[in-house]
């Protein structure tokens, strides 16, 4: 997991309302097999520096991906809200290493149930939700 997702990560889980909908089950990258349900994983999925007319800024746009999986589309959708606003109302003097400067929500998506994979007939929801972070970058 890069620092970016470990600084999210922090805000969501020490959020009392996150816990309460999915205890410890926030995972790096991908979800574990057999994983309780509701469960959350949250991954880099792709980062741009930024670069100005002298050269490159030392800012970088990280886009994070949180993906909550449940067994109804109700569960997904209150624990994808809970996150969302775990992340946006986390006071940003908190972001300091490496300094994070704003971070947009750029929207979700519900996905198609995943087919049952251990022999259950229970169909998992998903729902993404991505986050572009601005952050500073150090340039060797």
């Amino acid at each position: 997991m890069s620092d970016i997702v470990d600084i999210i990560r922090s805000a969501i889980v020490i959020n009392p309302h996150v816990r309460a909908l999915v205890e410890s089950r926030i995972y790096p990258d991908e979800l574990p097999q057999n994983a309780a349900m509701p469960s959350v994983v949250l991954s880099e999925v792709d980062g741009l520096g930024v670069m100005n007319l002298k050269g490159v800024s030392g800012v970088r746009i990280t886009r994070i991906q949180v993906d909550c999986f449940g067994n109804r589309r109700s569960d997904v959708n209150a624990i994808d809200e809970q996150i969302r606003l775990a992340v946006l109302r986390h006071p940003a003097s908190t972001y300091v290493d490496p300094t994070i400067d704003r971070i947009m929500d750029d929207g979700h998506r519900d996905l198609p149930s995943d087919a049952p994979r251990d022999g259950s007939q229970s169909w998992r929801k998903r729902r993404q939700h991505d986050y572009l972070v601005t952050h500073d970058e150090e340039i060797p």
